[in-house]
């Protein structure tokens, strides 16, 4: 109510009184037989006159003007369904009304897409089972996910903020960082850190780039790799006592058969003992090869356990 007075009394003081005197003034001088009564008359004539062109103005300019800027401040405090309606709406103001509240339709789905696209991301990060951490350019921390809480050494959200030095002190994830600013390329790299050193991460950076490609800051996924790494191990000592295993039966047999060679195979006792001793040794490698077997066959799948209850008296 205020904006619409201020918007009227500004009309009046800046257009309306002045007239008026101006053409009271006019006449004064122009017409100066008219005195009494009759320059009375003149004066609410003249009143009159200006007061009907103010009620057109007031209609046709002033009011839509008070729509608009109403409509405009709502804008501004970031009311976008707010719709200015005017009564004319082809006329030049009310095409104008029409552009505004096309312009807030926009920002107002743009704005919805993007809180939609900033869910959609947070539930995406939330669901993640690898830690992401977003730094600046000046290697602040700016995000990071739920998984992300399990891997600092500080507690959440005091880490939001900080330089990264401050959270993790680590110099191979400085160099792993400054090496990724520097050559503007997604690095990998195996980590431990002094707080967790059972744990052993694959960390991979990446720069954030803006649609004008420029450097936004950091993004590191951390990927718990300790129960693989613990499985590799695992796998590497199985292959160990595997070939050992075998070894020993293939050493038997070249053994046995070197020693035929050279001239055991003449006599009957020994040619027999080494054969059969050739022929425990294979044996020996197909039982170790269809142990290979059945364990292959279990961690596929393909091979199930079948559970027995029995007497152990």
């Amino acid at each position: 109510m205020k904006r619409r007075m201020k918007i009227h009394w500004r009309f009046l003081l800046s257009y309306l009184i002045p007239g008026m005197v101006f053409l009271w003034i006019a006449g004064y001088f122009l017409v100066p037989e008219i005195s009494g009564w009759r320059r009375l008359l003149f004066s609410l004539f003249l009143g009159a006159v200006f007061w009907m062109i103010y009620g057109g103005v007031s209609r046709t300019i002033l009011r839509p003007l008070e729509e608009i800027e109403e409509g405009v401040r709502r804008f501004a405090e970031g009311y976008f369904n707010w719709k200015i309606r005017l009564r004319d709406t082809r006329s030049e103001l009310g095409v104008l009304s029409g552009r505004l509240n096309q312009m807030a339709e926009g920002i107002q789905d743009k704005l919805q897409k993007l809180s939609n696209s900033l869910a959609e991301s947070q539930a995406l990060l939330g669901g993640m089972e690898e830690g992401v951490l977003i730094l600046d350019l000046q290697g602040r921390v700016k995000k990071m996910n739920e998984s992300m809480l399990a891997i600092l050494p500080q507690s959440f959200p005091a880490d939001l903020g900080k330089h990264y030095l401050e959270v993790f002190r680590d110099p191979e994830l400085n160099d792993l960082i400054q090496t990724t600013l520097a050559s503007g390329q997604g690095l990998k790299k195996s980590l431990s850190f002094l707080s967790q050193p059972d744990k052993i991460y694959q960390v991979q950076s990446s720069l954030i780039r803006d649609p004008e490609s420029k450097t936004g800051g950091v993004v590191m996924v951390f990927h718990d790799v300790s129960e693989m790494k613990r499985l590799e191990r695992v796998r590497q000592e199985f292959v160990g006592n595997v070939s050992h295993e075998l070894k020993t039966p293939i050493f038997n047999i070249q053994g046995y058969i070197l020693t035929l060679i050279d001239g055991g195979m003449d006599d009957p006792k020994i040619n027999k003992l080494y054969l059969e001793r050739t022929v425990k040794s294979i044996d020996r490698m197909i039982s170790i090869v269809e142990d290979l077997e059945s364990i292959n066959k279990l961690e596929s799948g393909e091979l199930k356990l079948k559970m027995e209850s029995f007497n152990i008296i």
